[in-house]
Parts: C-alpha cells; sequence; structure tokens
C-alpha cells in the first residue's frame, strides 16, 4: 500500500461538524436538571439508592409499584425524596435521614453546577 500525501486530504473544520461537543451540552443540560430539581426536592435514583444503602433496582421498583414518587425525564427518573421518606417512615429516623437532604448537598457544594 502506498502513502498517503496528506496535502490532498480535505478535513472539516470543528466549528462546520454537526455533532461537535454535543456530549459536553448534554452532560451541562444533565447537570442544570439536576440541581434544578433538587432545589424542588428530588433526586437522581442513583443518589436515593446511595443514601438509603440499598440497590437502584429497588428504587426503580418502588417507582414502578407506586410506592414512592418520581418524574421521569427521558428515561431519567427524579424520585420526590418526601414520598422516600414517608415510604420509610421510622426506619428513616433510624437511617439518620433528613427531609431536606436534596437541598443540603446544594448548600454544602456536592453537586456539579
Amino acid at each position: 500500500m502506498s502513502p498517503v500525501d496528506m496535502s490532498l486530504v480535505k478535513s472539516t473544520p470543528r466549528s462546520k461538524q454537526k455533532h461537535h461537543r454535543s456530549g459536553t451540552k448534554r452532560a451541562r443540560l444533565q447537570s442544570r436538571l439536576t440541581q434544578t430539581m433538587r432545589v424542588r426536592g428530588y433526586m437522581m435514583v442513583c443518589e436515593v439508592a446511595e443514601k438509603i444503602g440499598i440497590h437502584h433496582i429497588t428504587v426503580y421498583r418502588w417507582i414502578h409499584d407506586g410506592k414512592i414518587k418520581a418524574k421521569d425525564f427521558s428515561g431519567a427518573y427524579y424520585v420526590d425524596w418526601l414520598s422516600v421518606m414517608d415510604y420509610l417512615g421510622d426506619v428513616a429516623e433510624i437511617l439518620g435521614l433528613h427531609p431536606d437532604e436534596p437541598t443540603r448537598d446544594i448548600e454544602a457544594g456536592n453537586v456539579e453546577g
């Protein structure tokens, strides 16, 4: 195979490419949505599972069984933290969970902005 003369190869400038930085834009939008939902008292499924110490599939089961409330945004569920507290009842107090948990992380600066 003969070497290719790179001076003959045309490349499209990045500014003209169709999907330039689309992954970065999606990540920024996801981060902004997460922060907005936290202010409203919602958390992502994985965050709820981590706070409680259970598997995230269990949280999905609770959502689908109607035991806790959640909102679906393009396949990503945001769980109403107060409904989790109500569902857990006395167990929430034993685990040391607080009703204002979603906003506490924002105040502490633990949420990407």
